[in-house]
């Protein structure tokens, strides 16, 4: 089957029991209602089943938007035998009220058949207003109605079909021509005559015979025109009918139209008549208030009085602000005083323990620091500590065997001087000769590993120069 064939048996009519009509408004009263045709799920399914086979065509429904109820998306797929492909066309609807998702479903599969030409034709009958009666809050086609709506459709049909193609007329005109020839066969129907039939010489026998089939194809012909002629008849009043059935409610149509509209017009003018009345009430209504406002709060106030008043309304804003406030801050709870001190006096003892902590990581890291800088019997000292804050005061201490210099003996300061010596040795990294004068009044000398010169007074004794382990050398003389 090609494309052209197929579409020709898809867009094909329907039988009348396929349609369904929807009322899609009605008048006020509920006496006549718009209808519309559409084509029921199963029909296009039997008509595609029918067509390309139950295998060749596929539906596929997704989601559309969320807006109202929702709505539905449904891609209908056709088989293409030419082109050994899947052919789809989509279209969606929104979800009805009554079961919103089936309704949903239903309707965009029926109009995505109309895609594809299924019922399209249906959209040239456009809306038609028939009978119909209310039951519940519903509203049904009359039966006289539904008469209205087949008729209608078989008139659409036919128009469909054409004259041209409606085989009523070419019948009936067919039958007439054999009817009008029929009789003039029968002359010749005589012995030895040309049989109009068989085109052959008529015996004798031959003869009756001959004119009898030719009466009886004249009785057919006559009767086959006779019913083609009262079907064209039915046709035709039927036709007739549907007009004068269209014009009489369509005029109908027409009035109620003219009355409704022309009630309606009237209501409109007589409510914005009520509307400008109304606006204008309003309008007195607020001039009176604030004339009403404004006696009521000025009274009978001059000029100066009025900025009085005005700078007086001005103070007792801002004091109910300043109020506001104030009431603001003594509604909040009260400080407990008692557990701020106690707060106070925790991070006092803990700021104590850290200073402790600090003093003697201090002491310590000074005591390491100057490990190498210790004396046996002398204490330096450059600053004084304060146990009670922490604090470092300048005040330099020079102590011997814990005695202050200034107190000590002359032996113990030549002492305390050498071990000073020693420590410049040591921070200095240079080794020098050491003089020790007085060295009589040392009792015991420490122990020194450098060279050391040693000035002593010995009482009537000449000047001389000793080095240890030598003899003593020849006295020296006194210059001159």
């Amino acid at each position: 089957m090609n494309e052209q064939e197929l579409t020709k048996k898809l867009t094909a009519p329907f039988e009348a029991k396929d349609v369904e009509w929807r009322i899609q408004q009605t008048t006020q009263d509920k006496s006549r209602g718009l209808a519309v045709a559409f084509i029921t799920s199963r029909a296009i399914q039997r008509r595609l089943d029918e067509t390309v086979g139950p295998f060749h065509w596929k539906t596929e429904f997704s989601p559309w938007h969320q807006i109202g109820n929702g709505s539905q998306l449904c891609a209908l797929s056709i088989y293409n035998e030419e082109r050994k492909e899947w052919v789809t066309k989509t279209d969606g609807a929104e979800n009805s009220d009554i079961e919103p998702v089936k309704g949903g479903l239903s309707d965009s599969f029926k109009r995505a058949a109309v895609q594809w030409g299924i019922g399209r034709y249906l959209y040239s009958m456009g809306a038609l207003w028939v009978d119909v009666e209310q039951r519940g809050k519903n509203c049904y086609i009359t039966e006289s109605g539904r008469k209205t709506l087949d008729a209608r459709y078989a008139q659409m049909l036919q128009g469909k079909a054409g004259t041209a193609s409606s085989p009523a007329p070419q019948k009936t005109a067919s039958l007439v021509t054999q009817r009008a020839a029929a009789p003039a066969t029968l002359p010749p129907t005589k012995p030895g005559a040309i049989c109009p039939t068989c085109k052959q010489p008529l015996p004798n026998d031959a003869v009756a015979q001959a004119q009898e089939n030719l009466r009886q194809k004249l009785r057919e012909v006559t009767s086959r025109g006779q019913g083609l002629r009262s079907q064209l008849n039915d046709l035709t009043a039927l036709e007739k009918q549907a007009r004068e059935t269209f014009e009489q409610f369509h005029q109908q149509d027409v009035e109620k139209n003219a009355t409704l509209l022309a009630r309606l017009q009237g209501q409109r003018a007589k409510m914005e008549q009520e509307l400008r009345d109304y606006e204008k009430e309003l309008a007195d209504l607020n001039s009176q208030i604030q004339d009403r406002t404004a006696s009521l709060t000025y009274g009978n106030l001059d000029d100066e009085e009025m900025q009085r008043l005005s700078a007086l309304h001005a103070e007792e804003q801002e004091a109910e602000e300043e109020l506001a406030a104030l009431e603001k801050v003594s509604a909040r709870p009260a400080p407990d005083l008692n557990a701020r001190d106690r707060e106070v006096d925790k991070l006092i003892r803990q700021k104590k323990l850290l200073m402790s902590a600090a003093v003697n990581y201090l002491a310590v890291r000074n005591e390491l620091s100057f490990a190498s800088l210790s004396m046996p019997q002398v204490k330096i000292s450059l600053y004084d500590l304060v146990k009670t804050t922490g604090e470092l005061k300048s005040a330099f201490r020079f102590q011997f065997n814990g005695r202050d210099y200034r107190r000590l003996s002359h032996s113990e300061k030549l002492r305390a001087g050498l071990e000073v010596s020693q420590l410049m040795k040591r921070l200095t990294g240079r080794r020098y000769p050491v003089f020790i004068d007085d060295v009589e009044s040392i009792t015991a000398l420490p122990k020194l590993l450098d060279q050391i010169l040693l000035a002593r007074v010995v009482p009537n004794a000449p000047l001389s120069i000793v080095t240890p382990g030598q003899q003593a050398p020849e006295p020296l003389k006194k210059a001159s």
